[in-house]
């Protein structure tokens, strides 16, 4: 087991993770409003209701996409050696 990794490396790990994937589902989201029927999971924004859910899905998977990254680092630190 080798914490010094997780230790280190934490913050910028989830940093990376969160911004990569605040960026894909932006375009994500974007790519999806430009469609006749949105295809992927956003909802056509027509309404300053919609505009919040979608920034909350958005926020919420880029939050989740860091925590993977955070649970991938602990399993590295776990199996590695020194």
């Amino acid at each position: 087991m080798n914490f010094r990794i997780f230790e280190d490396n934490w913050i910028k790990y989830y940093k990376r993770t969160f911004l990569i994937s605040l960026f894909i589902v932006s375009l994500l989201c974007i790519f999806d409003q430009t469609q006749n029927e949105p295809f992927f999971f956003f909802s056509k924004i027509d309404s300053l209701y919609m505009f919040f859910i979608s920034v909350t899905v958005i926020f919420f998977y880029s939050v989740a996409g860091g925590l993977l990254s955070i649970i991938y680092l602990i399993l590295v630190s776990l199996i590695s050696k020194k």
